[in-house]
């Protein structure tokens, strides 16, 4: 199942490893291994809404600058607390990976 909120984010992994061992003499041994890792993470607002533009519509310029940026940008005055979004969000994070070694 797949959720698209702060608490439950949408997610994606693959991992592949894999190993070859060579005995030449016992006292030469080669050791061959290799790995490919990706994952995708995605944290969006509950109330997320493409193209809403919320900063850009309460006359904040250039707070919606993507699509991706459709919240209420965060508001902190000098010594008050801040009023908005409470994370950096939308978060889209990839990674793709790759690892071998030889000894």
């Amino acid at each position: 199942m797949r959720r698209r909120s702060p608490e439950h984010p949408s997610s994606r992994r693959s991992h592949v490893a894999t190993s070859y061992v060579r005995v030449f003499t016992p006292s030469l041994v080669n050791d061959f291994r290799v790995g490919f890792n990706r994952y995708r993470l995605d944290y969006v607002p509950i109330n997320f809404a493409p193209g809403a533009g919320l900063g850009n519509e309460l006359g904040v310029p250039n707070s919606n600058v993507t699509p991706r940026e459709q919240n209420l940008p965060i508001f902190s005055p000098a010594t008050y607390l801040g009023v908005g979004q409470t994370r950096s969000l939308p978060l889209y994070r990839r990674r793709t990976r790759f690892r071998s070694s030889i000894t």
